[in-house]
């Protein structure tokens, strides 16, 4: 059999190593050694190539071979990263898809050196796969890279976003690709050379339908996949019937593990980017100490951070039983089949990225059976990843397994666990082109409309892929302009009827990233929602107009997004949908009465006790009721410069309407058509409650400001936070209201976090001579290691906050009553050594906290890791969110 034209190439982007294979000339699949520098001036194609970036430092002169530059990337980038810190670039792809930071931003290396430079998650990605690129046109001339037929891998449990994520950095890279789960494509790696008898006999032995468990164990994901494999007639039918939760649990989780431990036996704390290296330390001396032919220890030795020792140099040892005790024990210990993960208050493997809190592998596959099996243990088990080339792991997995199921599960041929998933993604390749058996799937989830508060199933769990389902209902779409709306993933096993309306408030769901969708032309058009599974597992939604012209949605990532907000997805047409709980049509009525010119002075200061007459106690409406009563004081916003009482209540509501600017479906439309109404001055400057009413809707509405719109407002104020020394020029009028103005820019999370940091030192002055309430509440927020709603980035410098919990804890802050709260926000641990507070900061702060009687249970979070709930992230509101909504995490 010889290839086909265009040819095929499977691409394996791992957390640890990228990995190339192809169909060649006779149809055998091999591996492409990728050319790499493995030496400062030595170049040499290997089959692996470590997934690491370095940034060489000044002087350093390396050649860009690659058009990497100011980075390299492969073995000698990650050599290079044991030697010097805070300059390596890792996981990446665990970063591509953690959606609790702008994937778009430049934040890596995470913790990293101050002179070193930054790379966003997707650039990262993207410049793997272009010297992937560079590498393979160098080799073949005549057949470039993008001219073949490329799958890529992503894990099974990444979700539709993070898949699209994976495809534009592809895209970025010049590629165009299909993507294939690493599961299938390991499962595919084993069809490719199991042979017919073989994959029969299984069949037969569990009477005709055998159940296939595949574990798939990398550098940052453990992936979970349940396959059936059975008789149809005469023909052997494969289907994925089921995948696992996004585990961000793999290889480095060890390696993390192993450097607590190591750090442990030092004397002092190391910083973020010793520990980085510490890591890459480890993960060496552990492929050593599993691999073939162990030592029975390895030393590992990192000098201190900067160019003068800080410390020394760490010194210590792995040893081969030390390794294989924590595997065993903490990764894969013995469990029954009713054992569930536990929620573990440790942050001992967390760097950055939310790692999963309980390590025990065996565990979550105890869980995923019991929600996926259907009550059946699998009859075999493909086992994948380089975790597999020990031995006892593998026999500790199947020996469980057995154990649960009371009978022999079946180990499948295993070959190359490194190199498996990228020659099983050419293999899928093949057997599209009829070389080979096909897996289909199904979907894994059920994915729903969210729409007044309810879930409309769009595609049930367990829908075969390229199957079209039509929704039953009819929409009604504006042309001309991006619409959007949020879809949901259940992250359970239930199954709804396609159409059908659940609450969403029951179950666990996870939320996608918005759906947008722009029709050309102008007016509205009516138009039926389609969805269908994809080969690659993601979903495909479209709206099908009355012409039968189909328009597919896509989800909003990042900059791609554009500059245009989407409009709310409009009320869908006999659908059925309950109207809100309570009728708005008086209330709106209320708002019509703001914009009429001949109202008095009483109807406009009356307003908001007119509303709650019409709806009830305003902490009881519903998010519908607030987003239309929102919309209509919109559509009156010229009214507002009428009189100071117009002025007033018009930021007073539209705060309270809008807060937090995000969280419900068409949010992003209502504060672009916001945003040009926060003009500098008010028509009524002299007002202080004026500037009061606006500073509180600043606040309140900041979760939906871009962080171009929070830079501007910052700006805008700044003159007033700062020095003579900085020659700011403040404007004419000055706002008359400083308390509520404070708490509003401490409110803008999005700020770059070195201006949040200044205007925390600022504040910290003011806080010296009068510790107001206020104040420390503000500076909270500004300190706190867990942003309400911005990505983690903007997180302010640990090393100043540290200055700011030392100078407050100087000050007389007793008698505030929530100044203990204040503390917490800005020194709970969060397991991130970029963002924690030091140690030793941390347990004297806990110390003068428990001398001051505060209450044991609120310091628990300076010493363990404990996730912030809904109520906190909402505290800096001031009052809870509209039924419905939520920060935007």
């Amino acid at each position: 059999m010889r290839s086909a034209s265009p040819g095929i190439v499977g691409i394996d982007l791992g957390t640890t190593h990228t990995v190339v294979a192809h169909v060649d000339a006779s149809g055998a699949i091999v591996v492409f050694p990728i050319a790499q520098r493995v030496g400062p001036r030595e170049e040499e194609p290997r089959a692996l190539l470590p997934s690491v970036l370095y940034a060489p430092v000044e002087g350093e002169e390396l050649g860009d071979a690659y058009g990497a530059a100011p980075w390299v990337t492969g073995l000698f980038a990650r050599l290079r990263g044991l030697e010097v810190p805070g300059r390596s670039v890792l996981s990446a792809k665990s970063w591509l898809a953690h959606a609790a930071v702008d994937r778009t931003a430049a934040i890596l290396p995470w913790g990293g050196a101050d002179d070193a430079p930054r790379i966003s998650p997707l650039d990262a990605s993207a410049r793997y796969l272009s010297h992937v690129r560079a590498a393979w046109n160098l080799a073949h001339p005549s057949t470039p890279l993008e001219a073949q037929e490329v799958v890529l891998t992503v894990p099974a449990s990444f979700d539709d976003a993070a898949r699209d994520w994976t495809r534009l950095a592809a895209e970025r890279a010049g590629l165009t690709v299909t993507l294939l789960e690493e599961p299938l494509a390991a499962f595919y790696h084993y069809l490719h050379h199991a042979r017919d008898a073989e994959l029969r006999a299984i069949v037969q032995a569990a009477k005709g339908d055998a159940r296939v468990l595949v574990v798939d164990i990398g550098g940052g994901t453990t992936d979970l996949s349940l396959l059936s494999v059975r008789n149809e007639g005469a023909e052997l039918v494969a289907e994925r019937i089921a995948t696992g939760p996004h585990l961000l649990l793999g290889g480095d989780n060890l390696d993390l593990a192993l450097a607590h431990q190591v750090e442990a036996a030092q004397r002092r704390e190391l910083s973020p980017r010793e520990l980085g290296q510490l890591l890459l330390a480890c993960r060496a001396a552990k492929e050593t100490l599993l691999g073939e032919a162990p030592p029975d220890s390895v030393p590992i030795a990192i000098s201190g951070a900067g160019s003068k020792l800080v410390g020394g140099t760490l010194r210590a040892e792995l040893t081969r039983e030390q390794v294989e005790h924590l595997v065993m024990d903490g990764f894969f210990p013995e469990v029954g089949p009713d054992d569930r993960p536990r929620r573990a208050s440790s942050a001992l493997l967390s760097f950055g990225l939310p790692y999963e809190r309980d390590p025990a592998i065996t565990r979550h596959i105890a869980k995923f059976l019991a929600d996926f099996g259907d009550g059946r243990f699998p009859d075999a088990v493909l086992l994948n990843g380089g975790a597999f080339h020990a031995p006892a792991i593998v026999q500790r997995v199947v020996a469980l397994l057995s154990s649960w199921s009371g009978a022999a599960v079946l180990v499948l041929g295993h070959r190359d666990p490194d190199l498996a998933v990228a020659k099983g993604a050419a293999a899928s390749a093949l057997a599209r082109r009829g070389h080979g058996l096909r897996v289909t799937t199904k979907a894994a989830r059920g994915y729903y409309l969210g729409l007044d508060g309810q879930g409309l199933c769009v595609l049930p769990r367990g829908t075969p892929e390229d199957l079209r389902l039509r929704i039953e209902r009819t929409f009604e779409l504006r042309r001309g302009e991006p619409v959007r709306f949020e879809l949901w993933v259940s992250e359970g096993a239930r199954t709804d009827a396609v159409s059908a309306l659940v609450n969403l408030e029951d179950g666990a769901w996870l939320r996608l990233p918005p759906l947008t969708v722009r029709l050309r032309g102008q007016g509205t058009v009516r138009a039926n929602l389609e969805a269908r599974l994809l080969e690659s597992g993601t979903l495909e939604l479209s709206f099908v107009d009355a012409e039968g012209a189909r328009h597919r949605l896509a989800f909003g990532l990042g900059a791609a997004e554009g500059s245009v907000a989407p409009a709310p997805l409009q009320a869908a047409l006999s659908t059925g949908l309950p109207a809100s709980a309570r009728k708005v049509d008086e209330a709106l009525g209320c708002i019509a009465v703001f914009g009429r010119k001949d109202a008095s002075r009483r109807e406009i200061v009356d307003l908001p006790r007119d509303l709650e007459r019409a709806l009830g106690d305003r902490g009881e409406w519903s998010a519908v009721d607030c987003r239309a009563l929102f919309d209509a004081l919109v559509g009156e916003r010229g009214a507002r410069r009428r009189s100071a009482e117009h002025e007033r209540v018009f930021w007073h509501l539209l705060g309270f309407l809008g807060r937090p600017g995000a969280g419900f479906p068409g949010d992003d439309a209502r504060i672009a058509t916001a945003v040009p109404l926060l003009e500098h001055k008010l028509a009524f400057p002299d007002r202080a409650q004026g500037w009061q009413a606006f500073f509180v809707a600043l606040r309140r509405l900041a979760a939906g400001f871009t962080e171009e719109v929070q830079s501007s407002l910052f700006a805008t104020f700044e003159p007033f936070f700062v020095g003579p020394e900085r020659k700011l020029k403040k404007p004419k009028w000055t706002p008359a209201a400083p308390a509520e103005m404070r708490s509003m820019m401490a409110s803008l999370e999005r700020l770059p976090a070195a201006r949040r940091g200044a205007l925390g030192t600022f504040l910290m002055d003011l806080v010296w001579t009068d510790p107001t309430p206020a104040l420390v509440a503000d500076l909270g927020q500004l300190g706190a290691r867990v942003p309400a709603y911005a990505s983690a980035h903007h997180v302010v410098d640990p090393r100043i906050v540290e200055g700011w919990v030392d100078q407050l804890l100087r000050t007389k802050w007793e008698p505030i009553a929530d100044a203990p709260k204040a503390f917490v926000a800005m020194a709970r641990l969060t397991g991130d050594r970029a963002r924690d507070l030091g140690k030793a900061t941390r347990e004297s702060l806990e110390r003068r906290l428990a001398k001051a009687k505060v209450d044991p249970g609120d310091l628990r979070p300076l010493r363990e890791v404990v996730e912030l709930d809904v109520a906190a992230r909402t505290a800096y509101l001031g009052e809870g969110l509209p039924q419905g909504v939520r920060l935007v995490e």
